[in-house]
């Protein structure tokens, strides 16, 4: 499944949608979360991984699978 159609079941849960007294999940955050999903670029590696960056944040996965995350807040 999409990560959009996940959002658009997201912004549908009712209150109390865990059983728990679960808020509803409020439209800011829906609106938020599909603006950082435009911004995800995925690019290769020289090593022959690949990166996910997401704003500030940098994830690489190497070709053996190992995860390494880098956030530089002030490089961008």
């Amino acid at each position: 499944m999409s990560i959009q159609k996940q959002l658009d079941e997201l912004a549908t849960l009712e209150p109390n949608w865990d059983s728990y007294g679960a808020e509803p999940i409020d439209q800011r955050a829906i609106i938020t979360a599909r603006q950082m999903i435009d911004g995800i670029c995925v690019v290769s590696l020289n090593d022959g991984g690949v990166q996910i960056e997401i704003g500030c944040v940098e994830i690489e996965i190497a070709p053996q699978g190992h995860v390494s995350t880098v956030c530089d807040f002030y490089g961008h």
